[in-house]
């Protein structure tokens, strides 16, 4: 599997229990020989709101497919 970057969306696969799931990479961070990877995933709170949940995914455990580039993204502190 390729590195994915900041902005990619991606998908949750079988190998993960949030399947289904939709998500943006935040972060890519080299660990050892493998990336660690943070995405973001929109959760409703209640009624009325929505919160974003953080889950970290090791890139060789293969839990999820990128399927292209965010048209918006939340700014991040490298973002100008």
């Amino acid at each position: 599997m390729l590195k994915p970057n900041r902005g990619d969306v991606v998908q949750f696969t079988e190998k993960h229990k949030w399947c289904g799931a939709f998500g943006y990479v935040e972060e890519v961070k080299k660990c050892g020989d493998d990336y660690r990877v943070m995405i973001g995933a929109t959760i409703p709170d209640n009624q009325t709101h929505c919160s974003t949940a953080y889950i970290f995914s090791m890139l060789k455990d293969d839990e999820f497919e990128v399927l292209g580039k965010a048209v918006m993204m939340p700014k991040g502190e490298s973002d100008e």
